[in-house]
């Protein structure tokens, strides 16, 4: 079989998969009591980022087993969401809303001596993001803590925007894409294919998210955002881009710790518009 039909075949085989998947996982967390109220009040599962882990991780190990997939990328990717997924999933299903944000979880360990879900997360994010990264830049002195930093950032910075149903989804998804876009312009096929099957996961996950069916919770937006600054990192391996990322996303964190970004999304005319594209509102 040509490397060109078995890329067909794993994107085919993707697409079964998560179907599947789409109609099982959301019944199985609904069993195990993940519910949760959304912004409007409905009780949803939530955690629904499982349906990408569970989707993408299985995909992408067959294809770099049948070497239709770069095998650096689809394990970086693979790692991302495996890792950042099951972080998510641990607060999800155990973690406490008693403390918010960063400033939050660091106030509740120095002031009361308390380890939040949250902080768990944090630190674990962070130790998981410098195990990725050693994968893909090795012990490099400074490439190493700026790529740990990039993803753990960008693990979180879903998070904050998972707010409203497909917000950060979408995100993701364009990151996902313009990664897919620079791969396949330089003709790295096996790059492109490993995307692709992250792509499949997340389309239909944002298709669930978006119309208000379920949460991606923790589970879902860290993995997402795990997963994009993995790709873009990759597809643009470039000192400025990994430090305009970087800044952008240490400013969306500042911002969010001091404003609601929900707030200053719907004070803004454009900036509600765009998000009234990617999802009920």
């Amino acid at each position: 079989m040509s490397l060109q039909a078995r890329a067909l075949l794993v994107l085919a085989l993707a697409v079964l998969w998560n179907g599947i998947l789409a109609a099982v996982l959301p019944r199985f967390l609904r069993h195990l009591g993940m519910l949760r109220r959304n912004y409007r009040g409905d009780t949803i599962v939530t955690a629904g980022g499982l349906l990408l882990v569970v989707g993408a991780v299985p995909v992408l190990l067959v294809a770099a087993r049948w070497r239709v997939a770069d095998p650096d990328l689809a394990a970086a990717l693979a790692w991302a969401l495996g890792l950042f997924g099951t972080l998510g999933f641990v607060d999800d299903r155990w973690g406490s809303a008693a403390a918010k944000g960063l400033r939050g979880h660091l106030r509740a360990f120095f002031r009361e001596r308390r380890i939040t879900s949250g902080l768990i997360k944090a630190v674990g994010g962070l130790a998981a993001a410098t195990w990725i990264s050693l994968g893909i830049v090795g012990c490099h002195p400074w490439k190493l803590p700026l790529l740990a930093l990039i993803i753990a950032l960008a693990a979180n910075a879903a998070n904050l925007l998972d707010l409203r149903p497909g917000r950060a989804g979408a995100v993701c998804l364009v990151g996902q894409m313009l990664a897919l876009g620079s791969f396949m312009t330089v003709g790295e096929r096996g790059s492109s294919v490993a995307v692709a099957c992250v792509l499949v996961s997340s389309a239909l996950l944002q298709a669930h998210d978006a119309r208000g069916w379920l949460m991606l919770g923790d589970t879902g937006s860290n993995a997402l955002g795990a997963a994009a600054a993995v790709s873009l990192t990759m597809a643009f391996p470039f000192v400025w881009f990994h430090i305009t990322l970087l800044l952008v996303l240490v400013g969306l964190h500042v911002v969010a710790e001091r404003w609601s970004l929900s707030q200053i999304i719907a004070g803004n005319a454009v900036l509600r518009w765009l998000d009234s594209l990617t999802g009920v509102r």
